[in-house]
């Protein structure tokens, strides 16, 4: 394996639920790509850190309720936009069901368009994602620090 000396260094935040994970791969240079793994590895697309980790933060925050249109809805749920990645264009629609968030990864340039993985949240996960993300972000926001 060839290693670019001056390729940025990539530091990596897996969040788990149910039988799956979404890995954030983030780089110095502000970019984060993010993976959902579970059977197979599929990749959702990247966007700046920042943008990345503040709409998943949230996303899945048991603080903020979703405001979802009349009309959107996937497998029978009420559904509201929190993300949209480039590159690969996957977009991040949550919903409530029961106490759970439920993430749906929609691949929007696919024809037809499908969905590409869906997770669901139990509140002490949702919680457990609120804490590290928000700690990722911290300390993203203070260069001096180190991702973990």
């Amino acid at each position: 394996m060839l290693i670019d000396k001056n390729a940025p260094v990539m530091n990596t935040l897996s969040l788990s639920a149910d039988s799956s994970s979404l890995v954030i791969e983030t780089s110095d240079n502000g970019w984060a790509k993010c993976y959902l793994v579970a059977e197979e590895r599929i990749y959702l697309g990247a966007d700046d850190i920042v943008t990345v980790l503040t709409r998943l933060r949230d996303a899945v925050d048991t603080q903020k309720p979703l405001d979802c249109p009349d009309g959107w809805k996937l497998e029978g749920l009420p559904v509201a936009w929190r993300l949209s990645l480039a590159e690969v264009h996957h977009v991040l629609y949550v919903a409530d069901d029961g106490l759970d968030r439920v993430l749906f990864w929609q691949n929007a340039d696919a024809d037809p368009v499908f969905i590409a993985g869906v997770m669901r949240l139990s509140p002490a996960i949702r919680q457990q994602w609120v804490q590290a993300l928000s700690k990722v972000l911290e300390e993203v926001k203070q260069p001096s620090l180190a991702l973990a």
